[in-house]
């Protein structure tokens, strides 16, 4: 019996080879980046030198007008401060406890004022000048007339903290009128705490027993917290 072995179009006629196939093979050129570096040599001796004396720059420092009308503000503090340790012991001589505690924390009120712009003055690298302190001008006094006399002396630091606010800005003092912005709402609540108490005075009139209502309420004020 004779077996017939028929190729199939397309094969090959070695059997057992496989038709060989074709591989593309792609070759990608990096080029080549060299990368130089440059070695700088600073030959020579070292010296050490003292430094130069630097002066302070133009913001560090006070003019001499603006340290001046600073002193000034401090001696105005002091001398509030000294004006209400009198009205303290002016009301307490006319049997008012409350009213004489309430003039004895403004007292210290206005120390802590003065010593900031004490401080103030030397961390601008300024010279402090302390000037006399004039006695206060205190006769027989009433309740009423001692709040009178305390809102027209607040009146006075206002324009003189407004005063001062101008010449910072005249000189151009930036830090200075920053500074003083304190000051300014200090004084708002300052005028307005002594007005509030002279209207209360004013609608009391000759009533002991509001009076006496008035006293034990200002009996109750403490040292303001330091800032």
């Amino acid at each position: 019996m004779k077996t017939s072995t028929k190729q199939n179009p397309g094969q090959s006629k070695t059997l057992g080879k496989a038709k060989p196939q074709h591989y593309w093979q792609i070759k990608l050129a990096t080029p080549r980046v060299e990368f130089k570096r440059q070695l700088v040599i600073i030959s020579g001796s070292i010296s050490y030198q003292p430094m130069p004396q630097v002066s302070l720059p133009e913001n560090r420092m006070l003019s001499d007008k603006m340290q001046q009308a600073l002193n000034q503000q401090i001696n105005e503090e002091l001398c509030s401060a000294y004006v209400y340790l009198g009205m303290s012991a002016a009301a307490d001589q006319i049997g008012l406890p409350g009213f004489s505690n309430w003039f004895k924390m403004q007292y210290q009120e206005e120390l802590g004022h003065a010593d900031r712009f004490f401080n103030y003055i030397l961390e601008r690298n300024g010279s402090v000048d302390l000037l006399p302190i004039g006695k206060p001008e205190l006769a027989e006094e009433t309740p009423l007339s001692l709040f009178e006399k305390s809102l027209k002396h607040e009146q006075h630091i206002t324009v003189c903290i407004s005063r001062l606010k101008d010449l910072a800005r005249g000189e151009s003092d930036h830090a200075t009128d920053v500074f003083l912005e304190w000051f300014v709402r200090e004084q708002v609540e300052e005028e307005s705490n002594a007005q509030n108490v002279i209207d209360q005075l004013r609608l009391v009139g000759d009533n002991a027993n509001g009076l006496f209502l008035i006293d034990r309420e200002l009996a109750t004020r403490t040292a303001a917290p330091a800032e």
